[in-house]
């Protein structure tokens, strides 16, 4: 049995703890009636910025949101899905769409340069290095073609085409390895190493099925350690995976009914959703050191969100970026804040008292999923002792 820690601390690059919050407050980030059906978030950084794309006929509108500036969605036919540390956003601007960068403050994207015969191209991901990855399309067919722009000193070089045709590169960590995946069915989740800066390795690796597994996989956030999260397929449903050096390892799925990995927080975290029987939505999840913990019951205010709500990333702050679909079925992005200074400080107090655990004793006597602290989906003697671990770990 794991007991769950209220903190994950450690990086590749710096010591970060990324708070895991009792409860969570909703900050909605921002709408525009003309859109079709609303909006998603893709990315957050450390400062807090998150971007995303509204949709509307057919055609993207990239937004940033950062907690002073608030809200700006940008021209139709714009996206943006990617972020860095510094706020420079990746995604693409334009119909056909080519791959572009969207500096902070300003409301002018910067296409990539193109290489001869590129008809559109797509970013996805930009990591603190400035490196930029998009799949892109040529003028004579529809095959998806992997692109890596690395940014230089009086700007972006031309484009290195990554290894392997048919294929989506998905995200980019701070090391330069890429994720993605293959266009053909099923799916199947491919790594880009370097073999020196901005060369790839001449084929990307080919990440393993799970056992039982139906051939597809998809890895959708990769750490700065290089610990790779996403999701297989068991039969008919989405199980939630990690990869490292030892393969595919199913992540817990406690009492849901299927789960999936959507991007990545700090070091271990990794940032999803699980789909709940009772109303059969996925809500948001986080996984810390490989164990589960739900969010649904942990947001405040949940019940006005009958959709569910999915997150895609998080930041050091413990903040996640997230879009939910309220009672009128509009899709809205938002921000995920942990609230209390532990994932046991229940009182929200910010601080580690008795009564912290009165209100323990009191959430498991009456039922209360919040009790469910080893996220099995019983209230057992695990749980009290999840609790006293996390307890004892104290607030960063």
């Amino acid at each position: 049995m794991r007991i769950m820690v209220a903190v994950l601390c450690g990086s590749a690059s710096t010591a970060v703890c990324q708070p895991i919050g009792a409860m969570y407050e909703i900050e909605v980030l921002g709408d525009d009636p003309n859109w079709d059906t609303g909006s998603i978030s893709f990315d957050i950084n450390d400062a807090g910025a998150v971007v995303g794309r509204g949709s509307t006929g057919g055609c993207g509108v990239a937004w940033i949101w950062t907690p002073s500036g608030g809200f700006q969605p940008f021209g139709v036919c714009s996206w943006t899905e990617g972020l860095d540390a510094t706020g420079v956003a990746a995604g693409a601007f334009g119909r056909p769409g080519l791959a572009a960068v969207l500096a902070p403050g300003s409301s002018d994207f910067v296409r990539l340069p193109v290489p001869i015969g590129l008809r559109l191209s797509n970013g996805h991901d930009i990591n603190d290095a400035g490196t930029v990855v998009a799949n892109g399309r040529t003028s004579g067919g529809g095959i998806d073609i992997g692109y890596a722009w690395t940014r230089g000193p009086s700007g972006y070089n031309p484009p290195v085409q990554l290894p392997r045709t048919g294929v989506i590169p998905w995200k980019i960590n701070n090391e330069g390895t890429i994720i993605g995946w293959t266009t053909a069915i099923p799916q199947t989740g491919l790594v880009w190493r370097q073999t020196g800066p901005g060369v790839y390795a001449d084929q990307p690796e080919v990440l393993p099925d799970i056992p039982g597994g139906t051939g597809r996989r998809e890895p959708r956030g990769i750490t700065d350690g290089g610990l790779i999260g996403g999701f297989a397929v068991e039969g008919a449903t989405l199980r939630a995976v990690i990869w490292d050096v030892d393969g595919p390892h199913l992540l817990d799925q406690g009492p849901f009914l299927a789960s999936t990995v959507n991007g990545v927080g700090t070091t271990e975290v990794l940032v999803g959703g699980v789909q709940h029987a009772d109303d059969g939505n996925y809500w948001a999840a986080l996984w810390v050191d490989r164990q589960l913990i739900s969010l649904r019951e942990r947001i405040m205010d949940a019940e006005a969100w009958p959709g569910g709500i999915s997150a895609t990333a998080a930041n050091a702050d413990g903040w996640v970026a997230a879009y939910g679909t309220n009672a009128d079925g509009r899709v809205l992005p938002m921000v995920l804040r942990p609230l209390g200074c532990s994932i046991a400080d229940l009182d929200l107090d910010g601080d580690l008292t008795l009564f912290d655990f009165l209100a323990f004793q009191n959430l498991f006597a009456t039922g209360d999923p919040l009790a469910d602290f080893d996220g099995d989906g019983d209230l057992t003697l695990f749980d009290f002792l999840a609790f006293q671990n996390a307890f004892d770990a104290g607030c960063p």
